[in-house]
């Protein structure tokens, strides 16, 4: 196993020893036949040495249950506190996935499907990285659009994720594919219910404010410094403190009994229980 280590291109094999290389020595061969080929080395080496510092980090975990005590009585200095929690957390979470996808095989990482998934990843740990401090209402609102954003630009990462492995499963061991995509999904999951939980959270708590305020939907809260002392939201973000495993088992089940009627032509009910 080969770590890639080019933050731009996951298929660059043993750039990090090259770049250390060519570094410290003006004799380097070809990676220094001109000054624009030894910068673009020096940046890579550089963006990994970025990487690095955030993948030394373990993400902090967070359960369901802090999720609904931290969301009860939101407040703004809880709100603003929740923005800059998620705006640190998800370059670490980001950080890992990106090295699992540097430590794939060679061959593997030049797959245009995963590249692309890599890709997403990288501007996004980019992005939130170099998002500054979030120290007011309006600083969070521009953080949720940078969120929204994100949220969408990766919205196709699972299937592009699925061709790329299946291009790539004869070309790597079967447990190796097994390790990558179970860390990619389950962090995927708990990354996009981090985003998702602030960004309603913040939908919840401007709609309250709104209406505490008695502002209608068109007006701005442009000329709000601060909410009214005292104001808080009780809603609690997406997680429904009523939710029945059951009730959600049982609609899994039937939507899985649909997807197998359609695949074999079945009438509806007939699927086996």
């Amino acid at each position: 196993m080969l770590r890639h280590v080019s933050s731009l291109t996951p298929g660059a094999v043993s750039l990090r020893h090259s770049t250390t290389v060519a570094s410290s020595s003006n004799a380097s061969g070809s990676l220094m036949r001109s000054s624009q080929a030894g910068r673009s080395l020096q940046q890579k080496f550089y963006e990994n040495r970025i990487l690095d510092r955030y993948t030394s980090q373990e993400p902090k975990k967070v359960t369901l249950r802090q999720l609904v005590l931290f969301g009860r009585q939101l407040t703004e200095d809880k709100l603003i506190a929740s923005a800059n929690y998620v705006r640190s957390e998800l370059p670490v979470r980001l950080a890992h996935r990106i090295s699992d996808f540097q430590y794939l095989p060679y061959i593997a990482g030049t797959n245009p499907h995963l590249q692309m998934v890599y890709d997403l990843y990288w501007r996004a740990f980019d992005e939130f990285r170099k998002f500054p401090v979030v120290k007011t209402l309006d600083d969070n609102r521009r953080f949720c659009d940078n969120v929204k954003k994100n949220l969408l630009e990766h919205s196709q990462v699972i299937p592009q994720l699925g061709m790329g492995v299946a291009e790539c499963a004869e070309l790597v061991a079967p447990e190796e594919i097994d390790r990558f995509m179970g860390q990619m999904l389950i962090s995927r999951i708990s990354r996009r219910t981090l985003g998702e939980q602030h960004l309603v959270l913040s939908e919840q708590f401007d709609d309250d404010l709104r209406a505490h305020l008695g502002l209608r939907p068109e007006e701005s809260f442009a000329q709000l410094g601060r909410a009214p002392r005292g104001f808080a939201t009780q809603r609690i973000g997406i997680v429904r403190a009523d939710c029945s495993v059951a009730q959600v088992v049982h609609e899994c089940a039937q939507r899985a009994a649909g997807i197998y009627e359609d695949a074999y032509h079945l009438p509806p009910g007939s699927a086996p229980q």
